[in-house]
């Protein structure tokens, strides 16, 4: 059985054609599906099922009753739902009006009309996110209290693997751990990815494409030329903020354009981590050494500072 049958989508729309539509489109990719006719129907159905029950919610903006955007933000205030991805879909073009989606935490979007194959592109895009934002919480849930003494560490990781069990501790220490695990995760992949292994932004595009993305980080992994690097983190615990520094071997890059939205990547499969970090972290990343170092704070959570007091 194909992996896709295991992520059921939720897609509303207020219009019965374009909602056919967005069903056959669904049935052609391999997706199981329910539809919504509004916002408030949508909203109901995501609250009556358990957390996990839809993997993507892909919506219309412009609803009566309530509108992808009121939508978007009173899902992610269900619990268990903080992080499920919401596709809205418009046929506005403005970057404003996409920028308040992506600050709303829309990190996926469709314009109209539809094409088959960019759609297939962003579902299988906020679906793998799906996957691995759920996997890292879950082992969020799965560890004990441990380092409730640690003041300051230093770790070094290599692979991705490496880089979900490190995120998944240090969150431990932070007031929102199922925002900053997630938060670091983005940080930590791209310090392997783009930094150590070297896998630029337009090659990263292609081999996802292909399909191949996987197969050759686990290549550079054991090339010699990579094999030898690896990403340094030094997690600081301060008064109120757990501070973690996180430093690759890799050349550096332009990470300016990553903070923040950006128009010509709106329809993109990969390179929105670093401004999902910036969003859910709670305090703005700061890069220096090139790009080679990202620095970000998290509020302690209160148990650490319990810990700090007794």
């Amino acid at each position: 059985m194909s992996d896709k049958a295991f992520h059921r989508l939720l897609l509303v729309d207020d219009h019965p054609q374009a909602l056919k539509l967005l069903s056959r489109l669904a049935e052609k990719l391999g997706y199981p599906y329910e539809t919504a006719t509004d916002g408030r129907e949508a909203l109901q159905k995501v609250s009556d099922q358990s957390p996990g029950h839809f993997s993507v919610v892909v919506t219309d903006r412009m609803m009566p009753k309530m509108d992808g955007m009121a939508l978007l933000k009173a899902v992610h205030q269900l619990p268990g739902r903080e992080h499920l991805p919401v596709v809205l879909q418009t046929a506005l073009s403005a970057e404003e009006s996409v920028r308040e989606g992506i600050e709303a935490g829309a990190f996926y979007y469709l314009s109209k009309p539809l094409n088959l194959k960019v759609v297939e592109q962003v579902i299988a895009a906020a679906v793998a996110d799906f996957k691995t934002h759920q996997a890292l919480i879950e082992r969020l849930a799965r560890l004990e209290d441990t380092l409730s003494l640690l003041s300051e560490a230093r770790f070094q990781y290599r692979t991705l693997e490496e880089a979900g069990q490190l995120a998944a501790v240090i969150s431990r220490f932070t007031r929102q751990p199922k925002s900053s695990v997630i938060a670091l995760y983005e940080l930590m992949v791209n310090a392997v990815e783009h930094g150590n292994l070297g896998i630029r932004y337009q090659e990263k595009t292609d081999l996802i494409r292909a399909g191949a993305l996987t197969d050759e980080i686990r290549k550079r992994l054991t090339d010699p030329v990579y094999a030898q690097r690896c990403v340094t983190v030094v997690v600081t615990r301060e008064a109120t903020k757990v501070k973690v520094e996180i430093t690759d071997m890799g050349e550096g890059f332009d990470y300016e354009p990553f903070m923040s939205f950006q128009p010509e990547r709106m329809m993109d499969t990969h390179g929105r981590g670093i401004m999902m970090a910036n969003a859910l972290g709670g305090t703005e990343l700061a890069y220096n050494q090139g790009g080679r170092r990202v620095t970000c704070c998290f509020e302690q959570s209160e148990e650490a500072r319990l810990a700090d007091d007794s």
